[in-house]
């Protein structure tokens, strides 16, 4: 029974042989040399079909993978203020697919959501908005959050920290020793009003970042609420 059950198995393995090698010559062979060769045959074909489109694929997203902070889409920012604020003492990195490149989220720009979306189907990944995974020493406080009407989470991950594919959020991406004493009252004002073309011109004048803003963000408004909550505004 055991030698009929190995043979039906070998003789299973050298259909698939046969299917992905048509052109082959080998006849079949009931030995487990033979069984071998066609398993392994067979594993070096699929391997190189997963692979192939694969590369093609990783060059797709190689653009949008992120080096820095200013790399990162704005509700990336967003989040990465709020994990920062709600752990102030700790030291925290971004992983995962926001920083890989191939993140989900609502209003991303459509050549990248295709690009996104065929990667992850490629991978089996699911495609439904992406979670925020963040990496750190320290046991961090996480909470999820809520975008027009998308609802984001966020996750720590028990992984190695500093490597290549993660962020560290530095928090002195804006310097907001730059900004004198006596605009404080002035930007608490126009914070509460949410008056964002106002923030932008206090930004821009006294050169609290190198980035640019020229659209309302919340990433750009999580960096006041950063300075204001941790008492650096007042």
């Amino acid at each position: 029974m055991r030698n009929m059950t190995q043979k039906l198995l070998r003789k299973w393995m050298y259909g698939r042989y046969k299917a992905v090698y048509p052109h082959s010559l080998c006849g079949f062979v009931d030995t487990e040399a033979f069984f071998r060769f066609t398993n392994e045959a067979v594993d070096q074909y699929e391997k190189r079909k997963f692979e192939r489109p694969l590369k093609r694929l990783d060059e797709q997203i190689a653009p949008y993978k992120a080096l820095s902070l200013s790399d990162l889409p704005d509700v990336a920012v967003h989040a990465c203020v709020r994990a920062v604020t709600l752990n102030p003492s700790a030291k925290i990195w971004l992983c995962g697919s926001f920083v890989k490149g191939y993140a989900l989220w609502d209003g991303m720009p459509q050549n990248r959501r295709f690009a996104a979306m065929a990667y992850r189907k490629h991978l089996g990944m699911p495609l439904n908005v992406s979670d925020f995974d963040f990496a750190s020493s320290s046991g961090l406080t996480l909470t999820p959050f809520v975008i027009d009407g998308y609802q984001y989470k966020t996750e720590q991950l028990r992984c190695p920290i500093g490597t290549t594919e993660q962020i560290l959020i530095d928090m002195y991406d804006w310097d907001f020793s730059k900004l004198p004493k006596s605009e404080h009252a002035e930007v608490l004002r126009l914070y509460n009003e949410r008056a964002f073309a106002k923030l932008v011109l206090m930004h821009d004048k006294y050169k609290l970042s190198m980035n640019a803003y020229c659209c309302k963000t919340e990433g750009f408004m999580a960096w006041w609420a950063y300075a204001i909550n941790n008492g650096i505004i007042s």
